[in-house]
């Protein structure tokens, strides 16, 4: 979903519904998959994901082909919880700025990303509302909300990358990013793969 006073229809940073085409001759708009791994993996989880706020480079498309931000998968196959962000894959600072406007690099995990402690370009940054359904049992089910979540993608020597980041979230070690949910819930992130990051309930 899209928070109100962004959702109309057109290109970033002012509208995030979508429907933002590119002057290209050639389209340019990708399916850009971003994995959770939940763990436990006996752990049923689904999620949702609310936009405040987006960022793109200009003349790049943006949800032009469909939801600009889409969740799926989760459940009983958790190895199928998958976000996707419909974006062009052209880099610029502007995206960067947005995506680490607020954090410092003690708030943020990348994938894949040896040497930068924060971006200096990403295709493409959104802003908003991170929600997990984590249903421990049949009967027992806990909402972890994560607020002010930052997500983006870059690219280096080794492919493009993802980068996640919360002001709610601090970095622990190499790889490893600990946050506390609005409900008071523990959370951990950690690098999986470049388009993985596998999520710690408890």
């Amino acid at each position: 979903t899209v928070a109100e006073g962004v959702q109309c229809t057109g290109c970033p940073p002012e509208c995030c519904g979508g429907g933002c085409t590119s002057p290209d001759w050639w389209p340019t708009e990708h399916e850009n998959l971003l994995a959770f791994r939940p763990w436990p993996p006996y752990h049923t989880v689904r999620a949702a994901w609310t936009t405040d706020s987006c960022e793109a480079t200009r003349n790049q498309p943006f949800g032009s082909t469909g939801a600009p931000v889409q969740f799926s998968g989760g459940g009983f196959n958790p190895d199928a919880l998958v976000m996707t962000i419909r974006a062009g894959r052209k880099s610029s600072v502007h995206s960067a700025l947005a995506f680490h406007s607020g954090l410092g690099p003690e708030n943020m995990l990348a994938t894949d990303s040896y040497f930068d402690l924060t971006p200096k370009e990403l295709n493409f940054a959104l802003r908003g509302t991170l929600n997990f359904f984590v249903s421990e049992t049949v009967v027992k089910m806990v909402v972890v909300t994560l607020p002010d979540f930052h997500v983006g993608q870059g690219s280096n020597l080794y492919g493009n990358n993802w980068w996640i980041g919360s002001k709610a979230c601090r970095s622990t070690s190499k790889g490893h990013l600990e946050c506390i949910s609005e409900q008071g819930h523990r959370i951990s992130f950690s690098v999986r793969s470049s388009e993985a990051i596998v999520a710690s309930f408890g």
